[in-house]
C-alpha cells in the first residue's frame, strides 16, 4: 500500500494462498482478505483463517469484488 500511495485499507482488496495471507489482510484493515485454494493450503486450512472469501480459482474474484470498489 505504502509503495503505492494508498492509505486507505478499505481501497485493497488482499487475496492469498496461506493463512498468514489472510490474516495480514484482517490485520491491515483491507476490504475483503480472500483466500485461494490454488496454493499452499487447502479450503479447510483456509477456512480456519476465517476469510470473506475462499476462491477455487482466481477468475471468480471480480464476481466477488465487483460492484464493491
Amino acid at each position: 500500500m505504502q509503495q503505492h500511495g494508498i492509505t486507505d485499507a478499505q481501497e485493497v482488496v488482499k487475496v492469498g494462498d496461506s493463512i498468514i495471507d489472510i490474516e495480514e489482510g484482517r490485520n491491515a484493515g483491507c476490504r475483503f482478505s480472500i483466500g485461494i485454494t490454488t496454493g499452499a493450503h487447502t479450503r479447510s486450512q483456509l477456512q480456519s483463517a476465517r476469510p470473506d472469501h475462499i476462491l477455487g480459482d482466481l477468475m471468480e474474484l471480480l464476481p466477488v469484488i465487483e460492484g464493491t470498489i
